[in-house]
Parts: structure tokens; C-alpha cells; sequence
């Protein structure tokens, strides 16, 4: 149980704020995006996600009507995923590409497209500054823990050195 400090630390604060770091300026930037306009889209089918042996999660998968291959995913219950694709629920997105695509191993994550899917309704701004406030409070988290791991580290270290002479 001592241990539980350093396994968080290592495997799950450290990574997540290394990760951060990796995102590009321009994405929390309007000016970053490409506007490709309003597409309509249309459910095709129903993903599950699968966790420790249990489908947990239903997606649908909307795919674009124009042919363009766009394509995303919106969580749904069981009932309402299977009813959109039987019902071919078409919706309309306002689609954006960012002009700067992920490198690295932010390529590996599934959510770093670069690619905006939008409500018609909502603004691309408010959307990017939204997770640039996420973002910040992941740092102020994960540094907060840093600094307390750190701070325990180094007074566990000066206890020892006390005890030992």
C-alpha cells in the first residue's frame, strides 16, 4: 500500500500531463480548423464497447451522406443506438479539420483526429475553449500531485536520515 503513491505517480499523473503537453497550441484556436460546413449524416450502425467482459457502452456510427468518408461516433443507450440505425436518423453536424494533424503518439488515441464534429448550433470557439479549461485543470491537478508527491518524498527521506543518526 506504501507503493500507491509511486504506481499513480508513474502510470497514471506523469503520462497524462506528458500527453497534454503533446497537444498543439492550435488546437484550442479557432484559426487552427478548416471549415468544411454543415454535412448531413446519417446512423448506419451501432458499436459496443466492451469492458471486462460486459458491453458497457452503445455508440452509433453516423456517417456522412455527401460521400466525403467523415464519419463519428455518439454515445447512446442499447434502445435509442438500435432505433436511430433502424430509423436512419439523419443529423447535421458543422464539421471541422484541423490544419495541424496529431504526431507522435497522440496518433495512437482514438479522440485526436483533429477533427471537430459540431452541433449546428454550438460555437467552435466555445467548444475549443471548453477543453483548454479541462486541460488547465488537468495540469493544476496533476502538478498539485507532483508537488505533494514530491514534498512526501523528500520528508520520508529526511525522516530516514534523522532515525539513522
Amino acid at each position: 500500500m506504501a507503493d500507491l503513491p509511486h504506481i499513480l505517480f508513474f502510470f497514471l499523473v506523469l503520462p497524462i500531463i506528458l500527453l497534454l503537453l503533446l497537444i498543439p497550441a492550435s488546437w484550442y484556436e479557432a484559426e487552427g480548423y478548416a471549415d468544411l460546413g454543415v454535412v448531413d449524416f446519417v446512423a448506419s450502425e451501432v458499436a459496443m464497447r466492451v469492458r471486462q467482459h460486459e458491453i458497457n457502452d452503445h455508440d452509433i456510427i453516423y456517417r456522412a451522406t455527401d460521400g466525403s468518408g467523415l464519419s463519428f461516433l455518439e454515445a447512446a443507450t442499447r434502445q435509442s443506438a438500435r432505433a436511430a440505425v433502424r430509423e436512419q436518423r439523419h443529423v447535421q453536424r458543422h464539421v471541422y479539420i484541423s490544419h495541424q494533424k496529431p504526431a507522435g503518439v497522440l496518433r495512437l488515441f482514438r479522440l485526436t483526429t483533429g477533427q471537430v464534429f459540431l452541433p449546428v448550433e454550438e460555437d467552435l470557439q466555445d467548444y475549443l475553449d471548453t477543453g483548454r479549461r479541462i486541460t488547465a485543470a488537468t495540469y493544476v491537478v496533476g502538478f498539485g500531485y507532483t508537488v505533494v508527491y514530491l514534498s512526501g518524498v523528500v520528508l520520508c527521506r529526511r525522516k530516514r536520515r534523522e532515525k539513522g543518526t
